[in-house]
């Protein structure tokens, strides 16, 4: 994965693409979870942040986003991790390999 990096209080959407050996998944049926929390040791129930995605942008290609909302990142800025999850359409549960979720502070605060 890569880190991603968003401004404090913003909305922010990720495209992402599953892919297999340079092939697109076909993830009609997948439930994408996306966590980002101070530590691996931390229970989902302590997250920053937790979306459930089951509604995908183009499920056939591989294609689903995740949208953050100004109220989600409205966190203290700072590093921290984030990884994404999947349960197929088979029950399979697998997650990536979690890495830096950056959250920026403003410059601007104005908003007129």
């Amino acid at each position: 994965m890569t880190s991603l990096t968003v401004v404090k209080k913003t909305d922010h959407t990720f495209n992402v693409t599953f892919t297999l050996n340079s092939a697109v998944q076909d993830i009609t049926g997948w439930t994408v979870f996306f966590t980002v929390k101070n530590s691996v040791a931390e229970t989902d129930a302590q997250a920053l942040i937790s979306k459930t995605i089951t509604t995908h942008s183009d499920p056939t290609a591989g294609a689903t986003q995740i949208t953050l909302s100004d109220s989600d990142t409205d966190i203290t800025q700072g590093e921290y991790l984030y990884d994404i999850a999947y349960l197929d359409d088979s029950g399979n549960r697998k997650a990536i390999q979690p890495d830096k979720f950056i959250i920026l502070g403003t410059v601007t605060r104005r908003s007129s």
